[in-house]
C-alpha cells in the first residue's frame, strides 16, 4: 500500500489540475486557476485517518472560472468567482457564485474532511452553507436511467432520469430559492433549513408555493429522490413515475 508524501508550495497563479493529481480519483475532476497562496505538507495516511494535527494545509484563493465534474452529475459545475481559505482539512467558501446548467447559485459556508472524501470511497464530506438561487432546474441534475420494460412486443423505453444523492455527504443548507423546476412541476419561494445526509434530503420548518398554493413543512420532511420499482408495462408514463416519486418517497416524521 502506498503512503504518498506531499509538499506543495505556491504563490501567485495556481493550477488546480496539478494539485488535484496528488489527491485525485476518477470520481471527480477539477480544472482551473486561482490567484493566492497555498502551502500543503503531510502524508496521505494521516489525512485519511483524521490525524489533522500532523498536517500543514493552509492558504487563500481568489477563484474565477473553475470547472469541476463528478460521477454523480451529468453536467460540469462551474465556479465563476469566489474566495476560499484553507484551514487544514476545512475549506471556507466566501461570496461564491456558481453555475450548473441553467441554474445560478450563490453560497457561503464551509466543508471539512475534504481529503478523506476525495481519496476514500467511504469518506464523508461535512459542511454548512447559506444558499441563494433565483432559479434551480432539478431536471438538469438527473442522471439518465435506461430500463427495459417488458411487454408482448418487447418494447424498450427510457425513463428520463433520477437525481443521485451520494450517501457520503453530510451537508446543511439555509436555502432560499425563488423558483424550482422539477419535471413539469414549478415550485416557487422555497425557504427553509435543508439537510443532505445518507442519500436523503430533509427540509425542516420550511415553506414554498406549489401551483401558487402555500405548502408548509412542519417538523422534518424527508425527500428521497429515486425511482420506485417500475411497473413492467409500456403504459407506465412519465406522469405516473412523477406521481409515484411524490407519493412513495415523500414521508413526514
Amino acid at each position: 500500500m502506498t503512503n504518498t508524501k506531499y509538499q506543495v508550495s505556491a504563490n501567485g497563479g495556481i493550477n488546480f489540475g496539478k494539485i488535484y493529481k496528488v489527491f485525485g480519483t476518477k470520481r471527480h475532476t477539477i480544472e482551473g486557476f486561482a490567484q493566492g497562496a497555498v502551502y500543503l505538507k503531510g502524508k496521505q495516511s494521516d489525512a485519511q485517518l483524521g490525524h489533522y494535527n500532523k498536517l500543514i494545509n493552509k492558504g487563500k484563493f481568489y477563484l474565477s472560472n473553475v470547472r469541476t465534474t463528478s460521477k454523480y452529475l451529468p453536467l460540469p459545475f462551474y465556479i465563476t468567482k469566489g474566495i476560499f481559505t484553507f484551514n487544514n482539512d476545512q475549506l471556507q467558501f466566501t461570496n461564491f457564485n456558481a453555475k450548473y446548467g441553467h441554474s445560478n447559485l450563490k453560497f457561503n459556508g464551509y466543508v471539512q474532511n475534504i481529503v478523506n472524501f476525495l481519496t476514500q470511497d467511504k469518506g464523508v464530506l461535512k459542511g454548512q452553507f447559506q444558499l441563494q438561487a433565483p432559479y434551480l432546474n432539478v431536471n438538469e441534475w438527473m442522471m439518465p436511467v435506461n430500463n427495459k420494460l417488458k411487454s408482448n412486443t418487447s418494447t424498450k423505453e427510457t425513463i428520463k432520469g433520477v437525481v443521485i444523492l451520494p450517501k457520503n455527504l453530510d451537508l446543511n443548507f439555509d436555502a432560499s430559492v425563488d423558483r424550482i423546476l422539477f419535471d413539469d412541476l414549478n415550485i416557487k419561494c422555497l425557504q427553509g433549513k435543508t439537510k443532505l445526509k445518507n442519500g436523503e434530503i430533509t427540509i425542516a420548518n420550511g415553506s414554498c408555493l406549489v401551483i401558487d398554493s402555500p405548502v408548509i413543512f412542519a417538523g422534518n420532511t424527508i425527500l428521497v429522490l429515486k425511482l420506485p420499482k417500475p411497473k413492467l408495462t409500456t403504459e407506465y408514463t412519465n406522469q405516473e413515475i412523477l406521481h409515484d416519486i411524490i407519493t412513495v418517497n415523500l414521508n413526514l416524521k
